[in-house]
């Protein structure tokens, strides 16, 4: 039952035993925000029948940040007394480091930890534990291999529906799902997107901050409906076009006349300027370039550079008749 300081709630159940005596159990439980920063948990319960017993736990609960916080509370029952200790911060959605750091002392002392580091890969987690009897340690992996539209992935565990984005050819691009980041692409491109709801609809976006300022793309929100336990492919279209000024000459050498039109294999098209300059905004890795003279056509490649550099001059190219 809630309440403007917090909630209250209770009940009561039966056991019944063919061979034994049974058992009634009542408890009461009580959360309550006691400030800000802090909220009190209180939890009750009495047996009656084959087991009597008492129990009644206290525990203040402080929360340290979005993925952190910090418990403490004593806990008490028959002739038993404890008191525990619990620092935790879970892990995020997509890649970061959480921890849990616990102790008790009284009836059993003890002291546990984990650390556990997310990637994209997978998840590994490191756990240790000691008790007056003795302690030990844990290390784990856990992760998933799989093959969606061909093409072979590593990724965290997989035990809900997924989405493979694909961001052209472009790495270390941020992929959100439900606004929260998950990861950034891999060098080829490819981001697995773990945990999406299925039948449902799953807003996934990009970063376009991390893409270069060449790169044109339709849109950088998509949204998908996985079916169960499978995977969708999310590809954003993205083209790495980039422009540059060209320096051109005629076969014999004179530059290009001014005001005669040009278009490229990928469809843009402009006039040519003054002193044989030629500017494209749209140039892939290698592209042709026609040109409308007075009375036939001339072509030229036209290679880009390795590199991103702005806005490049090259040539001169020498603009070739093509034949009649």
């Amino acid at each position: 039952m809630p309440f403007r300081f917090g909630s209250v709630g209770g009940s009561f159940s039966t056991r019944s035993y063919r061979t034994s005596r049974g058992l009634e159990i009542a408890s009461l439980n009580a959360t309550i925000k006691v400030s800000r920063f802090a909220t009190l948990n209180l939890v009750g319960s009495k047996t009656w029948g084959a087991v009597a017993d008492t129990a009644l736990q206290l525990l203040v609960i402080v929360p340290l940040g979005r993925r952190t916080s910090a418990t403490a509370g004593v806990r008490t029952h028959g002739d038993g007394q404890s008191a525990t200790a619990t620092l935790q911060r879970n892990l995020p959605v997509g890649t970061g480091v959480g921890y849990r750091l616990a102790g008790e002392v009284g009836e059993v002392n003890r002291l546990d930890g984990e650390v556990a580091l997310q990637t994209g890969f997978g998840t590994y987690t490191v756990e240790g534990s000691a008790t007056d009897q003795g302690g030990g340690v844990r290390v784990s992996a856990s992760g998933s291999i799989g093959m969606i539209d061909g093409s072979v992935f590593a990724a965290r565990q997989l035990t809900q529906s997924f989405a493979a984005v694909r961001v052209g050819a472009f790495p270390d691009v941020g992929v959100y799902a439900d606004n929260q980041l998950v990861g950034h692409t891999g060098r080829n491109g490819l981001m697995i997107v773990p945990n999406l709801r299925m039948f449902d609809d799953n807003p996934i976006r990009i970063e376009t901050d991390d893409l270069p300022m060449t790169a044109q793309l339709a849109t950088d929100k998509q949204s998908v409906r996985p079916p169960r336990r499978a995977g969708v492919h999310v590809d954003f279209a993205v083209a790495d076009n980039r422009d540059a000024m060209l320096t051109v000459v005629l076969a014999d050498g004179s530059p290009l006349p001014k005001g005669l039109r040009v278009v490229t294999g990928g469809g843009e098209k402009t006039i040519s300027a003054p002193g044989g300059e030629i500017y494209l905004a749209s140039l892939r890795a290698k592209n042709t370039v026609t040109v409308q003279l007075e009375k036939a056509l001339c072509s030229f490649v036209v290679t880009l550079p390795a590199g991103g550099a702005p806005q490049p001059r090259l040539g001169p190219f020498t603009c070739v008749l093509k034949p009649a």
